[in-house]
């Protein structure tokens, strides 16, 4: 289903949909803070490429089973300043977003509290100087500044198994104590798929 938002395309497949209802009855209640905030992030990286290109292009958002995936068919003719910026725009958002979650805790203590918590987790998760991750896009788009692509290449992926090797001890760690908080892990192996695609 593609659904148009003035100079924005939203693309919705089954599976993505199939898995968001999935989503919703796994998490119960933390779905929607984690909805709204994952919201938030993707919409700081649109707000940065608005700003870049204006009205001048087409931007796609295509809902995966895993997040979002925003088309930017310039991304390879930016200058690297602009990639960064628009890599780090998604965490920014989330950081900037905590202190305001945090403020209407007291309205509504439960929704917002989580909201703190989730908007906060996602904003570290994507730092994470790894591939998949918007930490991992602004580093490569530094990296690229300097080196070949084939050394960018071969430092991302060590960088990218040494972050994920504690991630995935501690998302280990979280699910035996927690006795079902897949979350770590199920981000890890995200991570995972990302090294090898």
């Amino acid at each position: 289903m593609r659904l148009r938002l003035g100079n924005a395309v939203l693309v919705i497949e089954y599976l993505p949909a199939a898995m968001a209802c999935l989503g919703a009855v796994l998490l119960g209640d933390r779905y929607f803070p984690a909805a709204l905030c994952a919201l938030l992030h993707e919409l700081g990286h649109i707000a940065v490429i608005r700003f870049f290109d204006g009205d001048r292009f087409e931007t796609v958002v295509s809902l995966r089973a895993v997040g979002a995936d925003i088309s930017d068919p310039r991304r390879s003719m930016r200058p690297y300043p602009r990639r960064i910026a628009i890599a780090l725009a998604g965490p920014a958002v989330n950081l900037i977003s905590v202190p305001v979650f945090a403020m209407l805790c007291g309205c509504y203590s439960d929704f917002f509290g989580k909201c703190t918590v989730m908007s906060g987790s996602l904003a570290i998760f994507n730092l994470l100087p790894a591939y998949g991750t918007d930490g991992g896009e602004a580093l490569d788009a530094l990296l690229s500044s300097c080196f070949s692509e084939h050394t960018v290449s071969v430092i991302m992926r060590i960088l990218t198994v040494v972050f994920l090797l504690p991630a995935c001890l501690l998302g280990c760690l979280v699910l035996l104590r927690s006795k079902n908080n897949y979350t770590l892990l199920l981000s890890v192996i995200y991570l995972v798929y990302s090294l090898f695609s």
